[in-house]
């Protein structure tokens, strides 16, 4: 297990705080909100969930209302980072070089809000995953 969270959560999460060490010795403004509040880290929930409904599903011997229970969680997963990636696209959006949001303390609620999001996304996400190899053993 700690190998699969290692290759597949630690590596590929490394690049937030490492551009936070990068802010920090460049003496630049760092915050962690702006960081995760553009959605990339729905990028990270869609491919370990879709590389683990592949890997579910090349298994021979399934029980198949089980996987299909897991399938289910994972198929909910990619649509909640999707929904949430969409949401913090539209955000960012502007007309005339604005934010969606009218006020600057608006804006930084929206931001901390996506952000947040974006990290409870990521926990289910890497929860169920977890679980699910963890119970057809693939891990």
């Amino acid at each position: 297990m700690l190998d699969w969270l290692f290759y597949n959560t630690f590596i590929p999460l490394m690049p937030i705080p490492l551009v936070l060490f990068g802010a920090w010795l460049l003496e630049a403004p760092a915050n962690i909100v702006i960081l995760l509040r553009d959605g990339q880290l729905c990028f990270y929930c869609t491919s370990i969930s879709a590389s683990a409904i592949r890997d579910l599903l090349s298994v021979q011997q399934l029980n198949a209302l089980e996987a299909n229970f897991f399938i289910a969680g994972m198929i909910l997963c990619i649509i909640l980072s999707t929904f949430a990636y969409g949401v913090t696209t539209l955000v960012s959006q502007s007309s005339e070089g604005t934010n969606l949001s009218s006020s600057k303390s608006k804006s930084s609620s929206t931001d901390t809000r996506l952000a947040l999001t974006s990290v409870f996304v990521t926990v289910a996400t890497t929860i169920i995953v977890l679980s699910t190899r963890k119970s057809f053993e693939l891990l």
